[in-house]
C-alpha cells in the first residue's frame, strides 16, 4: 500500500512545490527493495513525481536550466527511474504540460455544464479558468510564463490548446443562440481565439509581476464585459435602482 511522503526540509525543497491534488496528484511512498506492488504503479507514481518535478524547475528558472539530475534529485527517484519514464527532459516537460491543460480544460467543462444560461456560463469559464490557475500558482507560472521557452513544438501546443478553448467558445454560444436569438450572431472564430488570449495574457501579466496575484479577480473583471459582447443590448439596459421601502408612520 502507498503511504503520502514526508515533506522535505533540504535546501532544494526551498523552491515553491505544485499544489497537490490539483494539477498533479500529491507523493505517495515508495517501498525499498522486494516488495509485491505491481510495477506499473511504481512507474506510474514515478511519472507522477517527474512530471511534478518538472513544473517546479521549469517554475522556479526555466525550462533551459532543468537538469535530469535536478529533476530526479527533486521527485526522489533513480536516472535509470527517469529514462525508465521518459526518453529525454522535453518528453518529461510535454507530458506534464499535456496533464495541465487536460486538467484544465476538464474543470471548465464541469463548470460550464452546471449553467443555465448565457451570464452564467460565461461567469462559469470565467471563474473556472482563473480560479484554477490560482489554486495552483507553481503550475500557472510554468505553463503559462516560461513553457513557450521549450521552442516551436511547445508553441504548437499551446495554439491547440487556446484553440481549443476558443472552439468551445464558439461551441456554446451556437447551443445558447439556438433557445435565445436576442445573442449576438455567432463571431468569426478570431473573435473567439481573442477572448481567449486576452484572459491568457492578463494572467501571464499577473503571474510576473506579483508574487500572489489575485487571478479569480481578472475573471470578475472580464465577465460583465464578455456578456456585453454577447449581448449587445446589455450596456443599454438601465440599471436596476433599489430603493429601500420606507415604513409608514403610525398615526
Amino acid at each position: 500500500m502507498l503511504s503520502a511522503v514526508a515533506p522535505d526540509r533540504s535546501p532544494e525543497n526551498a523552491i515553491p512545490s505544485v499544489t497537490p491534488g490539483v494539477f498533479f496528484g500529491a507523493p505517495v511512498a515508495l517501498p525499498r527493495g522486494p516488495h509485491a506492488l505491481p510495477r506499473a504503479d511504481v512507474l506510474a507514481e514515478q511519472r507522477e513525481r517527474l512530471m511534478a518535478a518538472m513544473t517546479d524547475l521549469i517554475a522556479a528558472g526555466g525550462y533551459t536550466r532543468v537538469t535530469i539530475g535536478a529533476l530526479a534529485s527533486r521527485a526522489k527517484v533513480s536516472r535509470t527511474a527517469f529514462y525508465e519514464c521518459f526518453p529525454g527532459k522535453e518528453a518529461c516537460a510535454f507530458a506534464a504540460y499535456d496533464r495541465f491543460i487536460e486538467v484544465l480544460l476538464g474543470a471548465l467543462a464541469e463548470r460550464a455544464g452546471e449553467a443555465v444560461d448565457l451570464a452564467e456560463l460565461i461567469g462559469a469559464i470565467a471563474d473556472g479558468y482563473f480560479s484554477m490557475l490560482e489554486r495552483d500558482l507553481v503550475a500557472a507560472r510554468a505553463f503559462l510564463v516560461e513553457f513557450d521557452a521549450l521552442g516551436l513544438q511547445a508553441r504548437d501546443r499551446r495554439r491547440v490548446a487556446l484553440r481549443g478553448i476558443a472552439s468551445y467558445l464558439r461551441q456554446m454560444h451556437e447551443e445558447f443562440r439556438a433557445s435565445d436569438p436576442t445573442l449576438a450572431p455567432l463571431f468569426a472564430e478570431e473573435v473567439y481565439l481573442g477572448i481567449v488570449y486576452v484572459a491568457r495574457q492578463l494572467a501571464c501579466d499577473a503571474l510576473e509581476e506579483q508574487r500572489r496575484p489575485n487571478l479569480r479577480g481578472i475573471g470578475e473583471i472580464l465577465a460583465p464585459w464578455l456578456l456585453t459582447v454577447y449581448r449587445p443590448d446589455a450596456l443599454a439596459r438601465p440599471a436596476v435602482s433599489r430603493v429601500p421601502s420606507r415604513r409608514r408612520s403610525a398615526r
